[in-house]
């Protein structure tokens, strides 16, 4: 064979290759009528976990919230944040085991939940909340700057109690602590 032709035929080859990797990667209209329409997950808003796998308050998705005793009439109760080691079941009492992040400590509870950075229209009076257990240079209750300050401190679950100066980014919760709105988690079902 004249290696003009051979060369001819290797471009003619590479060319086809080419090509059928193009087809590949675009779209397959043949394809659409058979395959299902798969939606595409909305983008998530500033109170759910970003890429990085944390939420602005530094909160990952196995994180829980715990509490050794539930909120009642007081006006708070401490919370930790916690890694679950064992799911509640009949032969602890309806309790899960978690690993208290501030102490490593084993803990078993049945007042737990996962959170998520409150919105606007959670920021109602009454509402049960989660805030951090520290305070900005004014005394209102912020945020966590670090993923330490999330796991090292102790949290408040309390309730909202006064949103007269929620357009001036704090709300009141019980005991009678202010809290830059930015701060105030909430359940998540």
């Amino acid at each position: 064979m004249p290696k003009k032709r051979y060369m001819q035929l290797a471009a003619l080859l590479a060319a086809l290759l080419a090509l059928a990797f193009l087809a590949g990667c675009g779209v397959n209209r043949a394809l659409g009528a058979i395959m299902p329409a798969v939606p595409v997950a909305q983008t998530p808003s500033s109170s759910q976990v970003n890429q990085s796998g944390s939420d602005a308050h530094f909160v990952v998705l196995d994180d829980y919230f715990i509490m050794e005793t539930p909120l009642g009439e007081n006006p708070y109760v401490y919370a930790a944040v916690g890694k679950m080691k064992a799911v509640a079941t009949a032969q602890t009492n309806n309790q899960a085991r978690f690993l208290r992040a501030m102490d490593n400590q084993s803990v078993l509870t049945q007042y737990y939940c996962k959170t998520r950075i409150a919105n606007s229209a959670d920021l109602t009076v009454g509402k049960e909340v989660y805030i951090l257990d520290r305070t900005d240079s004014s005394g209102y209750h912020r945020a966590p700057l670090n993923a330490g300050e999330k796991n090292g401190s102790y949290w408040f679950k309390t309730k909202i109690t006064d949103i007269s100066r929620k357009a001036q980014g704090q709300v009141m919760v019980g005991g009678g602590l202010w809290v830059n709105i930015n701060a105030v988690r909430v359940a998540v079902n």
